[in-house]
């Protein structure tokens, strides 16, 4: 053969395989920095992101079971729709950051997961979005950030559940309607955490939050420690065994608040119906107890009340036991009762004034001493 055309088969040979050699580089570091690697997952699909993305991840309609994982590191920032929109029963856990423009994730049906120890931020709206009427579950000790509209996370109307074991949630939470639970041991909530109508539980032992409401039907509340700045409202079977609450509105119910330990800043105030109040231990109450009208019960064993105790209209029982009360016992009109047992002079030196008001009273002292030269009992 031509030694010149050998030269030119050797020429195109070496050429072609250069190019063979740069198209599989090219490939292989592809591969290597694609930050999602699946941008839309279908049903039992899981997408795994490791580096900077800014497509969202949007499972196709009707999927269900995707799973999403976005590594330390894995950066999505999606300049016009949510940075991942989910179907049913999807979990998602992020160690990474995520930024959306409507909402940082969706999950658009159904119940799902969602474990963050990163940062989720919504541009435009909340930071997380669960639509429809499924349970959902989120747990995190990372970062929420909601956009325009004040609103970190949104719940849908099921029976939803919120644990936060650390790190800020800046801007209100909304639980919805339905059963929900609420559970914040550490960490900060800028905003007001609503549970919405239905049977709704709130636990409590550390980390601060700035308000709660926590709507209609029968609630129960449990604080152990921690810090609600401002008020808790619409509850209605609560405990309080430490932390410290800025001021108690229960409004319309037969309401009970036990106490035996923490703080109450301002007052303590429950509304129409027959409400069961008692402080007992290391209880401390600012202002004032105030109960509406209806048949209502105060009693203290223990702790402090700066303020005045407040009955109000209905036939009512005050019962003191130990316990310092610095301010006037009122009463209120119709027929109520007073009870004092095993009241020495210790708690009594404070004597606050006890007006029984307008009715008919009775007073009851079982092994007690109680002086006061203004008593109109």
């Amino acid at each position: 053969m031509d030694q010149s055309l050998l030269s030119s088969v050797a020429v195109t040979r070496k050429y072609s395989l250069l190019a063979v050699s740069i198209s599989v580089a090219l490939i292989a570091s592809s591969q290597a920095y694609a930050a999602c690697d699946i941008l839309t997952p279908s049903s039992n699909q899981t997408v795994t992101c490791d580096g900077a993305e800014s497509t969202a991840v949007i499972s196709t309609a009707g999927s269900t079971s995707v799973g999403v994982m976005v590594n330390s590191g894995g950066q999505l920032t999606v300049a016009s729709e949510p940075a991942i929109s989910l179907g049913d029963n999807s979990t998602v856990n992020n160690a990474g950051e995520i930024t959306g423009q409507s909402t940082g994730i969706l999950f658009r049906e159904g119940s799902s997961q969602l474990s963050n120890t990163g940062a989720i931020t919504g541009v435009s709206g909340p930071g997380v979005l669960f639509e429809g009427s499924g349970n959902n579950q989120l747990t995190s000790s990372g970062i929420i950030t909601g956009g325009t509209g004040g609103y970190a996370v949104i719940f849908g109307s099921g029976n939803d559940t919120l644990s936060v074991t650390g790190g800020t949630i800046t801007g209100n939470i909304n639980q919805g309607a339905g059963a929900d639970t609420a559970n914040i041991s550490a960490g900060t909530i800028t905003g007001t955490l609503a549970q919405g109508n239905g049977i709704d539980d709130f636990v409590m032992s550390g980390g601060s939050l700035s308000a709660l409401q926590q709507g209609d039907n029968r609630d129960t509340f449990l604080m152990e420690g921690g810090t609600i700045d401002g008020a808790f409202e619409d509850g209605d079977v609560a405990d309080m065994t430490g932390g410290t609450i800025g001021r108690v509105d229960m409004k319309l119910d037969n309401n009970i608040f036990n106490m035996s330990g923490g703080e109450i800043i301002n007052n303590l105030v429950t509304g129409f119906g027959n409400d069961t109040i008692t402080i007992s231990n290391n209880g401390i109450i600012g202002g004032n107890i105030s109960v509406s009208g209806g048949t209502d019960s105060v009693t203290v064993k223990g702790g402090t009340i700066n303020g005045e105790i407040r009955m109000s209209n209905g036939n009512d029982l005050f019962q003191w036991e130990k316990g310092t009360i610095r301010s006037s016992v009122l009463m209120g009109a119709d027929n109520d009762a007073i009870e004092f047992t095993n009241l020495d002079l210790t708690s009594a030196t404070t004597s606050p004034l006890i007006d029984g008001g307008t009715g008919t009273d009775i007073l009851t002292m079982n092994n007690s001493q109680y002086v006061h030269r203004d008593a109109t009992i």
